[in-house]
């Protein structure tokens, strides 16, 4: 009796294990299918789609100009996506469009989106998006605004971002893989480790060790197809 208790135990097990294997990978493929579906305005008022991102890792932000600068020979592509929600630190962006903090004739160099609001009921389908596959920063949890004051937005969610700078890391499947927060202003100093070289044959995603110093490392491979 115990013997085939085991048995039926262990079928369940390898069951279990495989249908959540087999949702796993249909999850993958709507979440992709979803971001290579999205487009957005570049700041020329030109409709830009993100299906030419396919075997791309990219990553989403503010500013990050010389990660491109370094990267993009890897595979690495930069959006940058203004947003005048955080107690207006981008009005210099909305201004003078062409230049990005920290000014003095800094150009971004890397592709660079019309203003958008990120958190609210005017929420661009793209962090919609998004929030909903990673709803909260891995390197900080609890992120919050600390000043409700500072909160312009409704309705007011709890995988909200929660102010500038915060990142989201998709990777060359367009599954989003990492969504992290630095508490440092963007500067062009970024140091950015790749461990290994951006694999978009094999789909493997690059290990991010810190950027200027902020530990924010994840293991060489999360996942390989």
């Amino acid at each position: 009796m115990h013997g085939r208790y085991q048995e039926k135990r262990l079928l369940l097990t390898l069951l279990h294990k495989t249908a959540i294997t087999n949702f796993t990978k249909e999850h993958k493929k709507k979440m992709a299918a979803k971001f290579y579906d999205l487009t957005a305005k570049l700041l020329t008022g030109e409709t830009f789609n993100f299906s030419s991102l396919q075997g791309k890792v990219v990553l989403i932000e503010n500013v990050m100009n010389e990660l491109h600068q370094r990267y993009a020979d890897k595979g690495l592509v930069i959006l940058g996506v203004p947003c005048n929600q955080f107690g207006h630190q981008n009005e210099e962006i909305l201004l003078s469009l062409k230049y990005v903090r920290p000014g003095n004739g800094f150009e971004p160099k890397f592709q660079l989106l019309e203003k958008v609001d990120v958190n609210g009921k005017n929420a661009d389908p793209l962090f919609v998006f998004l929030r909903e596959s990673l709803p909260f920063p891995s390197d900080d949890p609890s992120a919050l605004i600390s000043d409700p004051k500072l909160i312009i937005w409704s309705p007011v969610c709890r995988n909200d971002v929660a102010w500038n700078f915060e990142k989201f890391l998709i990777g060359p499947d367009g599954v989003p893989f990492k969504r992290y927060r630095i508490l440092q202003d963007a500067q062009p100093s970024y140091s950015f480790h790749l461990h290994q070289p951006l694999n978009t044959s094999s789909h493997c995603f690059p290990s991010i060790v810190s950027v200027d110093g902020a530990d924010i490392s994840t293991p060489p491979v999360l996942s390989c197809t």
